[in-house]
């Protein structure tokens, strides 16, 4: 029998920035089932409570869960580091373990690095963080490179809330597996996309928390301080030595268009690096897709549409093709 869902009066209520989402098949790995677990309400953001300390979710559990609809997992912040430190001590073994899905490894990969990823990112020195994206780079590059995955396998099961951790994470990953569907097939590139990838949003360290958080419509002045954040991250990371020029212009140019009407300085057309193009694509795909303070996710086929509208204006109309149709294999 499946472990009946139990009302808990706080978590009835809105409370989407109290549960952290680990992927169900991520979960599903951990040693560590001392702890308790949440679902989410459909189309809510209220959270039932699952399984308890006292009582482990087993496999006939999981089936069922998926059979619900339920891809996700949620845990308080206590619960989810636990989760967290246990899979990264076991994260070299899971990740080499070819008997696991790729998608499934990733989903481990994006939870356990998340308490790491989020400490380094607050340091004011960015050394660590960037010693972090380097290593995480070769992770995400070597787990997906190939040519095996798929976006829509890996867009599944990723997470799609507006954590710091989940957003370099699938950028990361889409990036590796838009640039195979580009033709680039050198393990040492596409460890340097995955690694500018992983940095591009840097020069968000320096915008205060207030305007990231922002709910309703940024004033003239808060939106000129987030544009500034492209350039915040180059200032940030240009004097380093063991970054490339082209991993330096993901960072900067990321939010540049074609036509010229992007910014930090509307630069448009061949002066933006093609990496910068291919990530322009995979940012704002997940941007899109995912949970912010100020919306809700947008639908699948929006954002694959919106990415089509701005084919050539936006964004680069070669990268968009290729994404749309990669996204379209099964």
């Amino acid at each position: 029998m499946p472990i009946a869902l139990k009302t808990q009066a706080d978590a009835a209520q809105d409370a989407s920035d109290d549960y952290v989402p680990i992927a169900l098949d991520a979960y599903r790995l951990t040693q560590r089932q001392n702890v308790d677990v949440y679902c989410r309400l459909t189309g809510q953001n209220a959270y039932k409570l699952y399984a308890g300390r006292t009582r482990r979710i087993k496999e006939h559990d999981f089936a069922e869960l998926q059979k619900r609809g339920h891809s996700t997992l949620y845990f308080d912040q206590h619960a989810f580091d636990a989760v967290s430190e246990e899979l990264l001590g076991r994260l070299e073994t899971i990740l080499a373990d070819e008997n696991v899905a790729t998608e499934q490894r990733f989903a481990v990969l994006q939870t356990a690095v998340a308490a790491e990823v989020d400490s380094a990112f607050r340091l004011t020195n960015c050394d660590k963080f960037v010693g972090l994206a380097n290593k995480m780079g070769t992770q995400v590059a070597s787990l997906l490179r190939g040519g095996n995955t798929v976006p829509s396998e890996l867009f599944q099961i990723g997470q799609h809330d507006a954590y710091t951790f989940m957003h370099v994470t699938n950028v990361a990953g889409y990036a590796v597996v838009l640039a195979e569907h580009m033709g680039i097939s050198d393990p040492a590139e596409l460890e340097q996309i995955a690694t500018g990838a992983i940095l591009h949003d840097v020069g968000k360290r320096r915008v205060p928390a207030e305007i990231l958080k922002t709910k309703g419509r940024l004033t003239t002045e808060q939106r000129a301080v987030i544009e500034d954040h492209p350039r915040f991250g180059y200032e940030e990371l240009c004097a380093r030595d063991d970054l490339s020029l082209a991993q330096l212009m993901m960072v900067y140019q990321h939010h540049e268009k074609i036509d010229g009407t992007g910014y930090p300085v509307r630069v448009g057309g061949d002066e933006i690096h093609q990496w910068a193009k291919l990530i322009a694509v995979v940012d704002v795909f997940d941007a899109l897709t995912s949970k912010r303070p100020y919306r809700r996710p947008a639908a699948l086929a929006d954002v694959l549409g919106f990415l089509e509208e701005g084919s050539g204006t936006h964004f680069d109309s070669e990268m968009v093709r290729c994404w749309i149709d990669a996204f379209q294999q099964s």
